[in-house]
């Protein structure tokens, strides 16, 4: 089966940890950020996509406002809503790398 619209798409670990975007496609863009430990990162809110945060090592707490703190662990998934905020914190003394996956509206 063929998928003309796929890209083969790799990038160098330097790259990837440089924290910058990365676009392949018009909707479509990631970066990989890393979150001191201990520290935080604010997501401010976008008006225009949802992100689609992945944790590849670690653990964070996640707070979103008015909805109550959860913790997740390596590997695991979470939406920041179109117009949401939220906030998460490393508790951990080891970086903890994320992947955020904007959908939708390309990256500014």
């Amino acid at each position: 089966m063929c998928f003309p619209f796929l890209l083969v798409l790799a990038v160098s670990k330097p790259f990837v940890a440089s924290c910058n975007p990365l676009n392949p496609w018009p909707d479509f863009s990631m970066h990989v950020i890393v979150i001191p430990g201990p520290g935080q990162h604010f997501f401010y809110p976008l008006n225009d996509r949802p992100r689609v945060v992945t944790v590849f090592a670690g653990k964070l707490k996640v707070k979103f406002e008015e909805e109550d703190e959860f913790q997740i662990g390596a590997m695991g998934l979470f939406r920041v809503e179109k117009g949401k905020s939220c906030l998460v914190t490393n508790m951990l003394y080891r970086d903890v790398p994320i992947q955020i996956v904007h959908v939708g509206g390309g990256r500014n």
